[in-house]
């Protein structure tokens, strides 16, 4: 008899004991991204803006090379 009147309390309590669970709708969901060294390979940003110069003014040197042997 013990055994089933704590069954029905168990079962009369249930409702109210139960949790709430935060659900993630579209509305308040927003990601905030921020880049702050896109070659992940260095660590300090003056090194890479050191290589970034570098193969720019390779692509210039190319380019004007480039150019120069259609004869233009």
């Amino acid at each position: 008899m013990k055994k089933l009147l704590s069954i029905l309390f168990l079962l009369i309590i249930a409702p109210w004991g139960s949790a709430w669970a935060q659900t993630l709708d579209s509305s308040n969901f927003t990601i905030e991204w921020q880049v702050v060294n896109r070659f992940r390979l260095f660590r300090d940003p003056a090194l890479f803006k050191l290589h970034e110069n570098a193969w720019r003014e390779y692509l210039f040197h190319a380019n004007r090379l480039k150019l120069s042997e259609d004869g233009r």
